[in-house]
C-alpha cells in the first residue's frame, strides 16, 4: 500500500472568472469551496511531506507559484492576494507544474482544482501527452483533476482528458466535485487515486 508520504505534491488552483460562480444548492462560490478543501488538504499533507507542497494559482494571464507550503494559514494569504478574473490558462499552469515537479526522487502527484473550460483544449492535451510520453512509468507523475462546479462541457473535456489522451501512459485521473466530496478527506481521495 503506497502512502501519501511517498509523494511530492503540487496543487493547481483555477482563479478564472467563472470560479466566482455560486452553483445551485451551494452556499459559497466555487473558489471559496476550493479554499476550504485546500486548507484541509495542506494540513493533512504537511504532516507527511516534509518539504511542503507547491501551490500554483492560474487565471487571466497570471500564473503564480508558492513553494514549500506547510501551514494552512499560507493558503489564506495566497487566496487573499488574488481575485478571480479572466480566462483559464490551464496548459501554461501545467507547464509550470511540470517544471516544479521532480524536485526530489519521490514521484509527483498533481491536484488540479478547476471548473473546466481551458483557454485552449488542444494545448492542455499536448502538454499532458508530452509529459506522459517522456515518463518511464505512470506513477512518476500523476495528475488528478477535481472538477469544481457542474459545468457539463467542462466535465466532458476532463473526461476526454482521462479517456482519450492517446499517450504512452495514462497519468490523468478525473473526479467530479460530488465524487471528491464522497471521500472523508482530500487525502483519502488522493490515497485512493494513488492505489486505484
Amino acid at each position: 500500500m503506497t502512502t501519501l508520504s511517498n509523494y511530492d505534491y503540487v496543487v493547481l488552483v483555477d482563479f478564472s472568472g467563472s470560479m466566482a460562480t455560486v452553483d445551485a444548492g451551494k452556499n459559497d462560490s466555487r473558489i471559496k469551496l476550493v479554499k476550504e478543501s485546500l486548507t484541509g488538504l495542506v494540513s493533512e499533507l504537511a504532516a507527511v511531506d516534509e518539504d511542503g507542497i507547491d501551490v500554483i494559482t492560474f487565471g487571466s494571464e497570471l500564473i503564480q507559484h508558492t513553494p514549500g507550503v506547510k501551514d494552512s494559514s499560507i493558503i489564506e494569504t495566497i487566496f487573499s492576494r488574488r481575485r478571480v478574473a479572466g480566462g483559464t490558462p490551464t496548459a501554461e499552469a501545467l507547464t509550470k507544474a511540470f517544471e516544479v515537479a521532480g524536485k526530489s526522487d519521490k514521484p509527483d502527484f498533481l491536484v488540479v482544482f478547476t471548473d473546466g473550460e481551458p483557454n485552449n483544449r488542444e494545448a492542455v492535451k499536448t502538454v499532458i501527452r508530452n509529459q506522459a510520453n517522456k515518463q518511464a512509468n505512470d506513477a512518476d507523475l500523476t495528475i488528478l483533476f477535481i472538477q469544481v462546479g457542474d459545468d457539463a462541457s467542462a466535465g466532458d473535456f476532463l473526461k476526454d482528458l482521462d479517456d482519450n489522451l492517446n499517450a504512452k501512459l495514462d497519468i490523468v485521473d478525473v473526479k467530479t466535485q460530488a465524487e471528491a466530496d464522497a471521500f472523508p478527506t482530500l487525502g483519502a481521495l488522493i490515497d485512493a487515486a494513488i492505489n486505484g
